[in-house]
C-alpha cells in the first residue's frame, strides 16, 4: 500500500525536521527582537524629537495636522 509508505515518512523524518526548522524559527525571531528593541525605540523617539522640532519652526499646525503631513 503506497499510503503506508508516506505515513512512516511523516513520523520518521520529515515530522521532528519540521518541528525543529519551526522552533529555529523562533528562536531566531526572539533574539532578533532582543536585540533590535533598543534600537526600535530610540528609532522611535527621535522621530517623535524630529516632529516636536518641526512643530516649533510651523506653528500654524498642531498635532494632528502634522500627523497628516507626516503621512504624506
Amino acid at each position: 500500500m503506497p499510503g503506508a509508505g508516506l505515513c512512516s515518512c511523516w513520523g520518521g523524518r520529515v515530522l521532528p525536521l519540521l518541528l525543529a526548522y519551526v522552533c529555529y524559527l523562533l528562536l531566531g525571531a526572539t533574539i532578533f527582537q532582543l536585540l533590535e528593541k533598543q534600537a526600535e525605540a530610540q528609532s522611535r523617539n527621535e522621530f517623535q524629537l524630529e516632529k516636536l522640532r518641526f512643530l516649533e519652526n510651523y506653528t500654524c499646525l498642531d498635532q494632528w495636522a502634522l500627523e497628516q503631513f507626516v503621512q504624506l
